[in-house]
């Protein structure tokens, strides 16, 4: 977990609890444990889509009492079956805190879509903000950083694409697209793999 958002996230109830915001400040307190509850899982690599949906869905919670409406997460799905089929842990989460981390726009409302859908045996992703964008060049050399796993202010980025590919091999990653002003998509590509729930559904 990033340790920059922890600290954010405590100030704000800090700021809240000054304020005398008592219902936000116990609104972000709850969300706050649902967000961790998952992340403090150890020995767990892939998980159901289902449940990284639900740490988004926290996640999304603690940045709305941050943000108000500033800030506006959406999903489309395409296969609500698909929620029951394992992804690498922390495959969304970082995908939408690179978004507000990096697009959002001062006194302006920042629109994000997470799409899953499915194409054959392959299930694709898709992060799409409407925020501040990158110029062509800043987006290639981000691309082939994350192809080499190179560090950078990406960090999250590419600490997803390195899992994804040591995962599921060289043939599956994740790329950005993107240009000045927005919007900016991060798509990710993965092989379908069914938990023993799911597969009882297929």
């Amino acid at each position: 977990m990033d340790s920059h958002l922890i600290s954010n996230i405590f100030a704000s109830m800090k700021l809240l609890f000054a304020q005398g915001e008592y219902r936000p400040l116990g609104e972000m307190i709850e969300a706050t444990g649902d967000f961790l509850r998952s992340g403090l899982v150890h020995d767990e690599y892939d998980v159901p889509l289902q449940r990284e949906i639900d740490h988004v869905n926290a996640y999304v919670a603690i940045q709305t009492i941050r943000f108000g409406e500033r800030i506006e997460v959406r999903l489309r799905e395409t296969d609500e079956g698909l929620r029951a089929a394992l992804v690498p842990k922390y495959l969304l989460q970082p995908l939408i805190e690179n978004a507000v981390s990096h697009g959002m726009r001062p006194h302006s409302t920042l629109h994000v879509e997470i799409c899953v859908e499915r194409s054959g045996e392959e299930m694709l992703v898709s992060v799409r903000d409407d925020g501040k964008g990158m110029e062509e060049s800043a987006v290639e050399a981000l691309n082939e950083r994350l192809r080499a796993g190179i560090a950078s202010d990406h960090i999250g980025l590419i600490n997803v694409a390195e899992r994804v590919n040591l995962r599921f091999g060289a043939d599956y990653g994740l790329r950005v697209e993107s240009r000045p002003n927005g919007p900016t998509v991060v798509r990710i590509r993965l092989p379908i793999v069914w938990t023993k729930e799911g597969e009882a559904d297929v």
